[in-house]
């Protein structure tokens, strides 16, 4: 039996809690995969990993549908922890080494 879509912009959708997350988490998927900013693919990233930990840990999914949830978690937090290339930047970017000035300090003020 085909699924009718409904094509209304204001259907509300209603369904039990597991679901309406599992389907929050899925179009973030979709947004983040068609973003282009690369800031907000990093939050939209962020949020997908905490819907897939809180569905790893809803009750009503079942135990193995649940690991499976946690697993593509740690997709998502790997895909957020910074590559060693980028703290190695930062770590250039904040270190407390004084760069040196394009010119001497003016001893006198006039």
């Amino acid at each position: 039996m085909p699924i009718e879509i409904d094509s209304q912009a204001e259907a509300e959708y209603t369904m039990p809690c597991a679901e309406a997350v599992l389907a929050g988490t899925l179009a973030l998927m979709t947004g983040h995969a068609r973003q282009p900013d690369e800031q907000v693919r990093h939050l939209m990233a962020r949020k997908i990993a905490s819907h897939l930990f809180f569905l790893a840990e809803h009750p009503h999914l079942s135990d193995n549908f649940r690991r499976m949830l946690a697993n593509l978690r740690v997709h998502w937090q790997l895909m957020l922890a910074p590559s060693q290339e980028a703290l190695a930047d930062e770590a250039c970017l904040t270190s407390t080494v004084p760069t040196p000035l394009w010119h001497g300090a003016a001893g006198v003020v006039q």
